[in-house]
């Protein structure tokens, strides 16, 4: 309200509009309780360019607002640009907050899933409280945003809220600018919000809040698998100290030995399974609520299938308050994994998840608060004292990339971990994860977010981006889309969504991009790549040198396939053979070596990922990999436990055909010199990691002119990673690696985005290489 010494003509009007993480956190209350402690007039309201904000007021009353505006934002608000502009005053005499309804391309960010905060946690454990133990609490500052999202500006009306009509004490509460919930678009209570039900074969329990949550903790205690449905889907709870019931879970969700995530009360808990830094501690504690990956201890409470043979875990701590109920009630950590068969997308539909999760979960407990986007968990880790994403998922996606274009333009990603990016010609965003495109289901689920997002950031692109593997599901939708086509190297846009991120799209940089696979530009399987690179382009100067992959395919999901190859390569088909049937017994070594040198039976490549994978079955004597990334996971672990500085294997460089090249054959018979030795399989793991770092950092050296990135899902390795930083920091080289863009295949889309928009803008052949 205008202060009363306030006329029409001392009065002044400003209008402000703010764009970035604006919108469902609480900005719209915060902004009207200062216009109001300035006895100022006017509106706030959401608009798809972000936050709008027109006070009225005395001059000095508005420069007061104008100036403590921003240090009285939220504390999750995010600002990108702050544009002002003096306006026409109205007269009006209050300020009010506007519900807005608007069409057009969206320029603002989502609002992302938060979980319950500290004050909400204490009001639903607090008797005199309206909420209660009401599960579905909330307020500004957490709750449910992104997953129940219909359309933007972020309104209730325009989520799937829409139809949960306000009681009298929460419309109280809605309207009354010193309350809490002063305008929270997801207040709701027992008597007028959604609500929990509990069921399995001969039993159904609603209303009763408390009887549903007694019979999940006596399910999960009993071993039973209990289907859950949380903020962005289903997930799948089990006790995890339960080796019987571990098992079973792995099983039934046909996911025979990849790690699973836990979810336990309180950072408390988290010191008996694991060791974590202060870095590690706020992330764990933040509203965000990733799964942060976390050196376990070598002995805790967990069954040993949690984890298997690497050395980390997957930790995280209640969402919600049904998962802090469980967590206190069940009193040990519980296994929370994503709510489907392996391969298949998370279910989030009540009805579908009855039918889809039958033959996996023993009970559920459902709500009714639509899933309007399905969303998984984000997955971090810390390395080199930074966050590094794994997983864009809940709490940090969708992302906003730093590209400007006015194009609209889609790119596809990849085959595994997928996701996808996009530009609307106003703002550019990173898709939460999709995932691997290997099934009918999968693949659905993939068309379906690209017509969502789609709908919602009003995008029809004028071009599709896509990888240059033709065999890849993403290849082949973008070549039915009867859109222009523009294709990109693999490990090219990994480099460049690292350069990306840290703003170095207008420099030359030496990319080291090491992962599984992706096809070169030469038709061969690319892994561990040197390339100095562009925005627009690259040039391939050095790489692992190659060796083959006998079977093909095959080679991967049995790595000591690969193992015979680099025995091969570098001590001969004889001592191959020999050393062959001694460490692999029962393996059919001699049909491998015969197809080794038959490139249509044993392509060639140059992939560090596989390189690992062959490592780890000379040293382990394992012969199947059962996910990808196990096997490098394994010498990842037991380089952890070597608790002693070892001398490094030798890689040397050489030249061919012009390129340098990190030649691994010496590296190949020391550790068969050591494994006849006896020596202890984690001090060859720290010895081949410590040689390996030391062959890289040969390579850089003879680029010494270029900041280094590092990118590609190699680099999720900590020990690589961190001691590759620091060996190259030493030569005083600037290295850098994608940190909120995952360096894994789930980021790749990103730079697949950048690389068009580049060479758009610069008018560069679409399918342009060497270019730097």
């Amino acid at each position: 309200m205008l202060s009363p010494d306030s006329t029409l003509q001392n009065v002044v009007a400003h209008r402000i509009i703010l764009n970035g993480i604006v919108q469902g956190i609480g900005m719209r209350p915060a902004v009207a309780r200062l216009a109001q402690m300035h006895h100022l007039s006017g509106s706030v309201s959401n608009q798809l360019t972000g936050l709008l904000i027109v006070v009225e007021g005395s001059p000095s009353d508005v420069d007061e607002f104008r100036d403590q505006l921003s240090s009285h934002f939220p504390t999750d608000a995010k600002i990108t640009s702050r544009q002002e502009i003096k306006c026409e005053a109205t007269g009006n005499t209050e300020f009010r907050i506007l519900e807005s309804i608007a069409t057009g391309r969206l320029e603002t960010i989502l609002p992302a899933d938060l979980a319950t905060c500290d004050q909400c946690q204490h009001e639903y454990s607090s008797p005199d409280d309206a909420r209660y133990r009401y599960p579905m609490i909330s307020c500004t500052s957490c709750g449910p945003r992104y997953s129940i999202i219909k359309r933007m500006p972020f309104e209730r009306e325009q989520s799937s809220l829409k139809d949960y009509d306000l009681c009298v004490n929460c419309r109280e509460d809605y309207t009354n600018s010193s309350s809490r919930r002063f305008h929270a678009q997801t207040i709701a209570c027992p008597d007028c919000g959604p609500t929990y039900w509990y069921e399995k074969p001969g039993q159904f329990v609603e209303l009763n809040y408390d009887l549903m949550i007694q019979l999940a903790v006596e399910d999960i205690k009993r071993g039973d698998i209990v289907g859950l449905c949380g903020v962005g889907g289903y997930q799948l709870l089990v006790d995890g100290t339960n080796s019987a019931a571990v098992q079973r879970l792995q099983q039934r969700k046909k996911r025979e030995s990849k790690p699973f995530a836990v979810m336990v009360q309180s950072l408390d808990a988290v010191v008996q399974l694991a060791s974590m830094n202060q870095i590690e501690r706020e992330i764990l504690a933040d509203n965000r609520n990733p799964i942060v990956l976390l050196n376990q201890l070598a002995r805790n409470r967990l069954a040993r299938e949690v984890t298997g043979p690497v050395g980390t875990i997957g930790v995280m701590l209640p969402t919600t308050p049904v998962h802090q109920e469980l967590c206190r009630l069940v009193n040990v950590p519980l296994i929370v994994t994503s709510g489907n068969v392996e391969g298949k997308p998370i279910e989030s539909v009540p009805s579908k998840a009855r039918s889809e999760l039958a033959d996996i979960a023993d009970c559920f407990l459902h709500h009714n608060r639509e899933i309007v986007r399905p969303i998984d968990d984000s997955v971090v880790r810390i390395a080199g004292g930074q966050q590094i994403t794994i997983r864009c998922g809940r709490g940090l996606s969708p992302l906003k990339l730093p590209i400007s274009t006015q194009m609209q333009i889609l790119a596809v990603g990849a085959e595994q971990k997928n996701a996808i990016a996009f530009s609307n010609g106003s703002q550019s965003i990173l898709s939460p994860h999709i995932g691997d495109l290997k099934t009918l289901a999968s693949r659905t689920y993939f068309e379906q977010q690209i017509a969502e997002l789609q709908t919602l950031y009003q995008m029809d692109p004028e071009y599709i981006v896509h990888d240059l593997h033709q065999e890849y599901y993403s290849t082949k939708w973008a070549t039915r889309q009867g859109k222009p086509l523009i294709g990109v190297q693999h490990h090219h846009a990994h480099i460049v969504s690292g350069m990306l991120e840290h703003n170095l799209l207008d420099e030359n940089v030496l990319g080291l991009a090491f992962d599984g696979t992706g096809l070169g530009d030469d038709a061969t399987i690319w892994g561990g790549e040197f390339l100095l690179s562009s925005a627009v382009g690259y040039k391939r100067v050095g790489n692992i040198a190659t060796f083959s992959l006998p079977g093909g395919t095959a080679a991967i999901l049995s790595p000591w396939r690969i193992a015979i190859s680099l025995l091969e390569s570098a001590m001969g088909a004889e001592a191959a053979s020999e050393i062959g049937h001694q460490i692999f017994s029962d393996a059919c070594v001699e049909n491998i070596l015969q197809i080794t040198g038959r490139q249509h039976l044993s392509p060639l490549t140059s992939s560090m990922g596989r390189l690992f994978d062959g490592i780890t079955a000379l040293i382990t004597r394992r012969t199947e990999s059962s996910y990808e990334g196990q096997f490098p996971m394994i010498l990842e672990a037991l380089a952890q436990i070597c608790d002693s500085v070892q001398t490094p294997y030798r890689f040397e460089v050489s030249t061919v055909d012009h390129r340098i090249q990190l030649e691994w054959k010496i590296a190949i018979r020391q550790i068969v010199h050591d494994l006849n030795a006896g020596t202890a399989p984690a001090v060859i793991a720290c010895r081949f990691h410590r040689g390996l770092v030391q062959g890289i950092r040969k390579m850089c050296r003879y680029f010494p002119d270029y900041p280094i990135v590092l990118s590609g899902g190699c680099f999720q390795n900590r020990i690589l990673l961190e001691t590759l930083r620091r060996e190259l920091e030493q030569d005083h080289r600037n290295v850098f690696c994608p940190v909120s863009i995952p360096l894994n295949d789930a980021g790749l889309a990103a730079g697949q985005l950048a690389i068009a928009v580049a060479r758009l803008t610069r008018n560069v052949e679409h399918n342009s290489v060497g270019v730097v």
